[in-house]
């Protein structure tokens, strides 16, 4: 179950790397994007890249701050395809992390209803209390 949970986890964060490249490449298309108004050329490439990823995040998990905006057509239309693109991936995780989640709940309920039926056989049985702990 960890396996799925890291799976998932894997697989956001290669799509918010992918979109974030492909975000910050959107930028540097026109003049008029994004990415001269936000970033020098003499920039690091990891603050290029976290500007990048860090609009990307906010804009697929919908919270969108508007510190960084889409300037141009080509950039919107890429932003509100990462919108509904972010929506489906968000949906599919949240979706899926009860179906992780569920067996290992399913197999508690049961270990305790087991453990109830066995601490009701040794009261109508009247078993003694030292053979019930080493029972149990």
């Amino acid at each position: 179950r960890a396996l799925e949970l890291l799976k998932l986890l894997m697989i956001l964060a290669l799509v918010s790397h992918l979109w974030s490249c492909a975000w910050y490449w959107v930028g540097c298309q026109q003049q008029g994007g994004w990415v001269p108004l936000h970033l020098a050329i003499t920039d690091h490439w990891l603050d290029r890249y976290m500007a990048a990823f860090y609009f990307m995040a906010s804009t697929m998990t919908t919270v969108g701050y508007g510190d960084i905006t889409a300037l141009t057509v080509f950039e919107k239309v890429f932003c509100v395809w990462a919108c509904v693109m972010g929506s489906f991936l968000f949906g599919a995780i949240v979706g899926t992390i009860p179906r992780i989640i569920q067996p290992r709940k399913m197999a508690a309920t049961r270990y305790e209803d087991l453990e109830r039926n066995v601490r009701e056989y040794f009261q109508e049985h009247k078993v003694p209390r030292e053979l019930r702990g080493n029972i149990i």
